[in-house]
């Protein structure tokens, strides 16, 4: 759990402001007990929403016999950290009126802190235990595999990577676990460190509704509930655009007809895709800008050459924007072929939606009817399509 303070300060810097009630009633709450390995030491007492940022409240000194105690007057739950140093630290979720004791070791009080009296710390500590205990397991099991690879024993090293694969796995089973055992405590902001907050929405909801039956409109609150609106709204685009995706190679499914291509050549003349019918033709996607396109263009010259005799031709559609450039390329790279058009709009030309380029080369393979073979051949892939076509 060291990230879960820098993960309260982030919340608490970027989240809105929590609205206090009219009339806030005020309980004493008091944190005492014994931190041993500690006489002398300077304890600090942090919230974590006084102008949005980590607050020093207060402080004691740990005296002879390890002992410290704590009085605050609070009105509503929050985070409170009891910490030597930035590193060296525990976290409590206190209510207004609790008596709290806690035992610890001073020299690893996060791993050690014990907590009686704050049930919302209860949990936290139990999920910093499951925390700290996968780690631990985690740390040793890497150990193992650097000293294999070390010592050149590839299949003992594939084996402890396999149990530190499974370790993972136990413990996001834990993390689910812990999830669904505690759905109104405020003790689940400790998870938020510990998921994927590029996929986790579920787990991000769990820990929005349990804020908000424990702490409803606080800045905890409001910004997890933000962090899942963004998530949500990310996850929907990638679903779009992952249906788009589907579309379009739906589209371009092997006996499909090829979407039509109405496009100027250089001379501004209309040089339609369907003036090819008749031949076998590989529409090919690229501009003069393309490093990986003028590399493929070797390869598309060859097989041109190959096998334009046998009924085979190339109908190439650029997205340069530059008519000098274009040219130039053609010129250069021996791109013998009659057809080549563009208009000269870059990635805003408006075929390429059609055929769901997002990237070039691309290329698409059509028979005599203007039907699809294949697409996206390149390159090796591309000649073994067209021998088995003409049969050499």
């Amino acid at each position: 759990m060291k990230n879960l303070f820098s993960l309260i300060l982030f919340i608490c810097c970027t989240a809105l402001q929590a609205q206090q009630p009219a009339k806030p009633v005020f309980k004493e709450t008091t944190v005492s007990g014994t931190i041993t390995n500690a006489p002398g030491k300077k304890l600090y007492l942090e919230n974590f929403e006084r102008s949005g940022f980590a607050s020093r409240m207060d402080s004691t000194i740990i005296n002879k016999k390890g002992k410290f105690a704590f009085k605050m007057k609070i009105d509503k739950t929050n985070y409170y950290r009891f910490a030597f140093q930035s590193n060296d630290f525990f976290v409590l979720i206190l209510q207004p009126g609790e008596k709290v004791t806690v035992i610890a070791d001073g020299n690893r009080m996060n791993q050690s802190y014990k907590v009686v009296g704050s049930e919302h710390s209860v949990k936290l500590q139990d999920f910093v235990k499951l925390v700290n205990d996968y780690i631990q397991e985690r740390d040793s099991i890497q150990a193992k595999v650097k000293e294999f690879a070390q010592q050149g024993d590839q299949n003992n090293a594939n084996i402890a990577n396999t149990e530190l694969n499974n370790a993972y796995t136990r413990f996001l089973g834990n993390r689910d676990k812990f999830l669904n055992d505690n759905p109104a405590s405020p003790a689940l902001l400790g998870v938020l460190n510990h998921l994927n907050q590029n996929q986790d929405i579920e787990q991000m909801r769990k820990i929005e509704n349990a804020l908000g039956a424990s702490m409803p409109g606080s800045a905890f609150h409001e910004s997890v509930k933000s962090m899942r609106m963004n998530l949500e709204a990310k996850l929907a685009e990638e679903e779009r655009k992952r249906k788009e995706q589907e579309e379009f190679a739906n589209r371009l499914a092997p006996g499909k007809l090829a979407p039509p291509i109405e496009m100027n050549d250089a001379n501004g003349k209309l040089l339609p895709l369907s003036s090819l019918k008749g031949k076998v033709v590989l529409i090919d996607f690229w501009a003069s800008w393309c490093g990986p396109c003028r590399k493929e263009n070797p390869n598309v010259v060859r097989v041109y050459n190959k096998y334009k005799d046998k009924g085979f031709t190339i109908y190439s559609v650029s997205i340069d924007q530059s008519k000098e450039n274009w040219l130039a390329a053609i010129e250069k790279d021996q791109l013998s072929w009659p057809s080549h058009v563009s208009t000269l709009q870059g990635w805003q030309t408006p075929i390429l939606r059609d055929y769901g380029v997002n990237g070039v080369p691309f290329t698409v393979l059509i028979d005599r009817d203007g039907k699809i073979i294949q697409a996206n051949l390149r390159g090796p892939m591309l000649e073994a399509k067209l021998a088995e076509i003409f049969g050499f």
